[in-house]
């Protein structure tokens, strides 16, 4: 690399430091990092630099313009792939995304092709004759974050089901219980719950209209 290329990166560098906060640059570093599945030590070794160096910079606590050159290059990204948040750093769930899906076999597609701007009742009176629950799968996830958002209408009691990490409950349209590990919780609308994943845990709506329930599961 010329030596004005090298003194042009570590300028850039230079006004990146000195215009996003140091523990914000760290932060996408690491990222960038882990969604390329390097270790750390990794990372310091094809950057030429010492497993401290990184460490410092993805912590935020102070590092030389080079480094973040360096890293950036291992990387190979563009010192301007840290300069600013960019599309990775944001999701976005719009109504034009919304498709229901069924609970247990979310696999199979989209659940009753058509029925998604129904209301809850006429949706309710389309999946009669079922054992049917809507899930619809929202959008607004970061790829590589550890957050499962989701919408899950609830017009039948679920099949008890467990899994990694901790779950979020928060009752959109309720009342509806929630079973975690035999013990039921009955929630209004505006109420919430939170359980480890791991536990056995089950849906079931209270009411004539069907509950809708937002789950957020996070993995550990």
């Amino acid at each position: 690399m010329a030596e004005r290329e090298i003194l042009d990166l570590e300028a850039a560098a230079a006004k990146i430091i000195e215009e996003v906060p140091h523990s914000v640059i760290g932060s996408r570093v690491r990222r960038e990092r882990v969604s390329q599945g390097l270790s750390i030590r990794a990372l310091a070794k094809a950057a030429n630099l010492g497993i401290n160096s990184i460490v410092r910079l993805e912590s935020g606590s102070g590092f030389r313009q080079m480094t973040l050159v360096k890293v950036c290059a291992a990387l190979g990204i563009h010192l301007d792939r840290i300069a600013s948040a960019g599309n990775e750093a944001v999701a976005v769930h719009r109504r034009a995304d919304d498709q229901w899906h069924e609970l247990d076999s979310y696999a199979k597609g989209v659940l009753l092709s058509g029925t998604e701007k129904l209301g809850p009742m006429d949706r309710k009176a389309a999946l009669a004759g079922t054992e049917l629950n809507p899930l619809m799968l929202l959008q607004s996830r970061l790829a590589t974050g550890k957050m499962l958002p989701t919408l899950i209408e609830l017009h039948h009691p679920t099949k008890p089901r467990s899994h990694p990490g901790e779950e979020f409950v928060f009752v959109l349209r309720g009342p509806v219980c929630v079973t975690v590990s035999g013990t039921s919780y009955v929630l209004e609308t505006g109420e919430s719950i939170e359980f480890w994943g791991t536990e056995p845990h089950s849906y079931a709506p209270r009411g004539d209209i069907p509950g809708l329930v937002l789950s957020i599961r996070v993995s550990p």
